[in-house]
């Protein structure tokens, strides 16, 4: 059982993955076809971002007392639903209100299955998510070809999301079968007043929710203002494109070898990708050339791959008795991150340049570094590891 579930998650994460990139993608055929400014573009961009900020919260506590089973159902009904929003009504307020009720349910979705993976694998946590999130950034790789097959081949982007729709139900009805037994349901738990303020004032969660803030921030930032910083920047608009395919497949090939890394080396691994992240970034914007650029972009992929796999993971481990509405509100943080990081890059970019904005980043980077280096050297994951292996 345990193996269909990991199975069944590792393809949900991997169907979320492409969906987002083919939003991505397909939002200009979209702002196109109604004649949109560039502001209500950034809103329909935004919303996505916007409905995973307070979802999580509510559905990562209903997780601790109801379980993991139906707030995956009811969070994949909702995702369905914003995609029969869109496919089947006509008007720029109702992809509002679908992309709005997509981002809500996926993120709830992408933050319990992070907790059902290490409740169904307590031994090789690091190793079960790692895989989850190379599904997610596979899948985000493929987004965009997919998607423009689909629009090629029927000729109207809304049948990219009728297909979304019959995935996302057979996904369904595979979660429906599964019984999750045993220490796969949440644990009930009885003093919840006040939960996620009381989780809050945990300090290695309060670090691990700002971290995670800032990781979804450049992420995102990355993702949606790549193409335009090579425009710039390099005067090269397919470099750009190039760069952004090769930034997804290098974090696909990091978090493949970080899945495979020994948990005792998995602290040093991430140390060392997340200061290769940081050099490599630096240097894309200090010397002027495309190809040096995308090559750049691609080590920053690699380097920043496990950061979410560990932070997770961290999360799950360390509170073991409210993990639901412990993601929740790293998910949250997440989707925080997600919707401000850009706005601000494009809010500066407006003042001085894109390419000037673009020096977030590595001040970002070495925020995360530092932060994450207070978790590492209390011996977090080393300690939760080695508890784990001696079972």
């Amino acid at each position: 059982m345990n193996k269909k579930i990991n199975i069944v998650s590792f393809l949900t994460m991997g169907l979320i993955g492409l969906f987002l990139s083919g939003y991505q993608n397909i939002i200009g055929i979209i702002a196109a076809e109604y004649s949109l400014s560039d502001s209500i573009t950034g809103i329909l961009i935004a919303l996505y971002f916007i409905g995973s900020i307070t979802a999580p919260l509510v559905f990562g506590a209903i997780s601790d007392r109801k379980g993991n089973k139906i707030v995956i159902i009811v969070a994949l009904c909702i995702v369905m639903t914003g995609l029969l929003t869109i496919s089947l009504l006509r008007g720029v307020i109702f992809i509002a209100v679908g992309i709005f009720m997509i981002g809500s349910g996926a993120i709830v979705i992408e933050g319990t299955l992070s907790t059902l993976l290490s409740s169904v694998n307590p031994k090789e946590v690091i190793k079960a998510i790692n895989i989850s999130q190379v599904f997610f950034v596979l899948g985000a790789t493929i987004g965009p070809l997919f998607t423009m097959f689909i629009i090629n081949r029927f000729g109207n982007w809304k049948y990219v999301f009728m297909l979304f729709i019959g995935l996302y139900f057979l996904i369904t009805i595979a979660f429906t079968s599964f019984s999750f037994g045993g220490t796969v349901e949440a644990e009930v738990e009885r003093e919840n007043k006040g939960l996620s303020y009381k989780l809050l004032r945990n300090r290695n969660l309060l670090i691990l929710s700002i971290s995670m803030l800032v990781y979804v921030g450049i992420e995102g930032g990355l993702a949606f203002w790549m193409t335009t910083f090579f425009n710039i920047a390099y005067k090269s608009q397919v470099w750009g494109t190039y760069a952004l395919s090769g930034y997804w497949m290098g974090m696909m090939i990091g978090r493949a070898i970080g899945a495979s890394v020994p948990n005792r080396k998995v602290s040093t691994f991430l140390r060392a990708g997340l200061f290769l992240t940081l050099v490599s970034v630096t240097s894309a914007l200090v010397i002027n050339n495309a190809i040096f650029g995308f090559v750049c972009f691609i080590i920053a992929g690699f380097g920043f791959a496990t950061a979410w796999p560990v932070m997770v993971s961290i999360t799950t481990e360390e509170f073991q008795e409210n993990k639901g509405t412990a993601m929740g509100i790293l998910m949250t943080s997440g989707a925080v991150g997600g919707s401000f990081v850009p706005f601000l890059i494009g809010t500066v970019g407006d003042y001085i340049s894109i390419k000037g904005a673009f020096w977030i980043y590595p001040a970002l980077i070495l925020f995360i570094i530092i932060a994450l280096q207070k978790l590492l050297s209390k011996g977090l994951v080393k300690t939760n590891i080695s508890s784990v292996l001696e079972e």
